[in-house]
């Protein structure tokens, strides 16, 4: 089953977001997590931006996965290190929104 990411969205949050406080997990971090694998999975084989930018860029789909590995490797590395150090996430929102 493949979704983009807006459904996946409107589907998991609603199911997942009452449970994040009881896990200690903030939901500003979840949230941030969240759009950065949803954006690799829109670029991995089955994503539509691939299909999208094939068709436009008149660029062979099988080139196009080739040269889009290294990018999803970054961000999956990324990804990984959002997800062990919330500090990186939460860092922006904690400076413009100070808790007192």
């Amino acid at each position: 089953l493949v979704l983009e990411a807006i459904p996946v969205i409107f589907i998991l949050a609603p199911i997942v977001y009452p449970i994040l406080p009881t896990l200690g997990i903030d939901a500003i971090h979840f949230s941030i997590v969240m759009t950065v694998v949803l954006m690799i999975g829109a670029f991995t084989a089955r994503g539509l931006n691939l299909f999208a930018v094939s068709r436009t860029g008149g660029v062979p789909l099988d080139g196009l996965l080739r040269a889009s590995w290294p990018y999803v490797a970054v961000l999956t590395v990324v990804a990984v290190i959002l997800a062990l150090v919330p500090q990186i996430s939460l860092w922006l929102p904690n400076l413009l929104f100070p808790t007192p």
